[in-house]
C-alpha cells in the first residue's frame, strides 16, 4: 500500500516537476556510471561437424570461412569491470565430410551452412576503464537461424536441417583504448551446438545429426559514447 501511495505521489500532475527532476537525476546518475560502445569485428572461423551416425561418413574435416560481429556494450560499476554485450552475427560454417569406404563408395561431402544469430554475453575485463590496455574473457549462449545449407555446392532440402540452433561462446581477448573514444579490439574464442544442424540428412535408418564446434580469431574497433 506504502508503495502505491508513493508511486501516485509522483505520477501526480501536481508534482510532475519532481517528478522529472528525480528522473534527470537518476538518468544522469546512470549515465555517469556507465559506459556504452559499438563494437565492429570481423575475421575466420575454423569449423568442424561432429556427426553421430557414422554409418554413412567416416570423419570430418575442419573448414574455414568468415565470421562478421556487430556488437553493443554496456559497462557498470566504479570501475567498470563488468560489461554485458549484445551482439548480432553473421558467419558461414564449412566441414568436409569423407564418405565411409565400407559402403563402397569413396569421396568426400563439403557441407556449408550460413547462419544470421544473435549472443547476449557477459564479459569481464581484468583492469579497470582507466587503462589503455583492457583484457577480458566472456561467456554466453548463440540463437543462429540456419538460412541456406548446401552439400557440395547443392542445397540440402530444408527438412534436412533445423533452422534454429542454440549454442554457446567462450572467448577472451583486449581492447586497446587509442583515445577516449576509439579502441582496437581483438578477440579469439570457441563455439559449440547445443543442438543438432541436421534433422534427416543422408540417413539409412534413422537420423545423421550433427554439431558444429568451431575455434574463431576476430579483429575490429570500438567506439564508446
Amino acid at each position: 500500500m506504502g508503495f502505491l501511495m508513493n508511486f501516485s505521489f509522483l505520477i501526480n500532475p501536481k508534482n510532475m516537476r519532481f517528478t522529472f527532476i528525480l528522473f534527470f537525476i537518476c538518468f544522469a546518475a546512470s549515465t555517469i556510471v556507465a559506459q556504452h560502445s559499438i563494437e565492429l569485428t570481423s575475421g575466420i572461423t575454423i569449423s568442424k561437424l561432429k556427426l553421430e551416425d557414422d554409418r554413412v561418413f567416416s570423419e570430418t574435416n575442419s573448414g574455414s570461412s568468415i565470421f562478421i560481429n556487430l556488437g553493443y556494450q554496456y559497462e557498470f560499476g566504479e570501475k567498470k569491470k563488468i560489461a554485458l554485450v549484445a551482439s548480432v552475427e553473421f558467419l558461414k560454417r564449412n566441414s568436409k565430410l569423407a564418405l565411409n569406404s565400407n559402403l563402397g563408395v569413396f569421396g568426400e561431402s563439403s557441407i556449408r551452412f550460413m547462419q544470421f544469430g544473435f549472443s547476449p554475453k557477459i564479459r569481464y575485463f581484468f583492469s579497470s576503464k582507466e587503462n589503455s590496455f583492457r583484457p577480458f574473457a566472456g561467456v554466453g549462449p548463440t540463437l543462429r537461424y540456419n538460412f541456406e545449407a548446401t552439400d557440395s555446392g547443392f542445397d540440402i532440402d530444408e527438412e534436412g536441417y533445423n533452422e534454429f540452433i542454440v549454442g554457446g561462446v567462450y572467448n577472451v581477448g583486449f581492447n586497446w583504448s587509442l583515445s577516449d573514444k576509439f579502441g582496437v579490439l581483438f578477440e579469439a574464442g570457441l563455439m559449440n551446438d547445443f543442438q543438432d544442424n541436421f534433422s534427416n540428412f543422408h540417413s539409412l535408418e534413422g537420423n545423421d545429426d550433427g554439431k558444429f564446434f568451431d575455434y574463431y580469431i576476430r579483429t575490429g574497433v570500438s567506439y564508446s559514447f
